[in-house]
C-alpha cells in the first residue's frame, strides 16, 4: 500500500499510525520487551533525512523516546540529532582514497564493513534499548534490492529482538511519468522481497506535485496502484518519443536526407 506525505497533521498521524501498527505484529506481552524501529530507505533525494528529522520532532512532541542512526557514510549534512553515526566507524573519504573507489563503490564497501563489524552497531543499540529507532539508510538502490550486506545487517538486528518496518520513500515526481512510476513500483517490490520486512511505501514531496504539471490520473490511482493497463498508452507515447531518433528507419531517412543535401550542394554552381 502506498500513502502520501502531506503537510497536514491529520495525514501525518495517519501515516505514522499505519507504520507503527505494521511493526507491532507481536502480542502485547512480547512487545513490552521488544524495541521497535524503522528502516528508512529510498533513492537519493527522496527525502529520507528530512523524514527522519520530522519524525524525530514528532516523537519528541508526544514524549516518546527516539533515536536516529545515520547509516549513510556520505551523509554529513543531516538536520536531526544523530545519536549513532556510521562515520564514527568508517569514513567514505578514507575508503575512496585508500581503495581508489568511486562514491558508489565506497558506499557498498562501507555497508559491507558495517556488516562485518556489526557488534559495533549492536553495542550502540544496547544503550538505547527503550527507544524507538530510526535508521537513515544510504540512497544507493543496489543496497536494498540486490546487495546482501544491508539484508544481513537487518537480519542480525531482528535476531537482537528488534521489530522493524521498512519505510520506502519515493519522490512524487515519479508520478509525472508512466515509465518512472512503473519503475518505482518495481523497485519497491524488489526491496520488499529482498529485505523481507513489512514495508510501507510513501510518496514524498507531495506538496510539490502541483508544480510538476498535471497528472494523467487522479492521485488515488497512484496511491492505490490501480490497474496498470491504463498506463499502456502513455508508456507507448514515451517509448516513441525516446526511441524515435534511435529507430533504424529514422536513421536511414536522416542519412538519405544528408546525401540529398550534399548532392544538391555539388550540383549548385558556385558564384564567382
Amino acid at each position: 500500500e502506498t500513502v502520501s506525505t502531506q503537510s497536514t497533521g491529520q495525514r501525518f498521524l495517519s501515516v505514522f499510525d499505519q507504520i507503527f501498527n505494521t511493526a507491532n505484529t507481536s502480542s502485547f506481552s512480547q512487545r513490552k520487551s521488544m524495541p521497535f524501529g524503522q528502516l528508512v530507505i529510498g533513492p537519493p533525494g527522496s527525502g529520507k533525512t528530512t523524514y527522519c528529522n520530522g519524525l524525530q520532532q514528532f516523537m519528541n512532541a508526544i514524549n516518546r523516546k527516539v533515536i536516529v542512526e545515520n547509516l549513510d557514510p556520505a551523509n554529513d549534512t543531516y538536520s536531526y540529532n544523530c545519536d549513532v553515526d556510521i562515520r564514527e566507524l568508517i569514513s567514505i573519504e578514507e575508503i575512496m582514497e585508500e581503495y581508489e573507489l568511486g562514491p558508489n563503490g565506497g558506499l557498498l564497501f562501507a555497508v559491507t564493513y558495517l556488516k562485518e563489524n556489526i557488534s559495533w552497531l549492536l553495542e550502540k543499540l544496547l544503550k538505547f534499548k527503550d527507544h524507538y529507532v530510526l535508521f537513515d539508510c544510504p540512497g544507493q538502490v543496489e543496497l536494498y534490492t540486490q546487495h546482501s550486506a544491508l539484508h544481513d545487517i537487518v537480519q542480525t538486528i531482528l535476531k537482537a529482538s528488534y521489530q522493524l518496518t521498512a519505510v520506502h520513500l519515493v519522490d512524487s515526481y515519479y508520478c509525472s511519468s508512466a515509465s518512472l512510476y512503473v519503475s518505482s513500483i518495481l523497485v519497491c517490490l524488489s526491496s520488499m522481497l529482498h529485505l523481507s520486512l513489512p514495508q510501507v511505501n510513501v510518496l514524498s514531496k507531495f506538496d510539490l506535485i502541483a508544480q510538476r504539471g498535471e497528472l494523467a490520473f487522479n492521485i488515488d490511482y497512484y496511491l492505490e496502484v490501480q490497474d496498470l493497463k491504463y498506463l499502456e498508452q502513455y508508456l507507448d507515447e514515451e517509448a516513441h518519443v525516446t526511441d524515435f531518433d534511435s529507430e533504424p528507419d529514422s536513421q536511414e531517412k536522416k542519412k538519405e536526407e544528408k546525401k540529398e543535401i550534399e548532392i544538391k550542394e555539388k550540383d549548385t554552381p558556385t558564384k564567382k
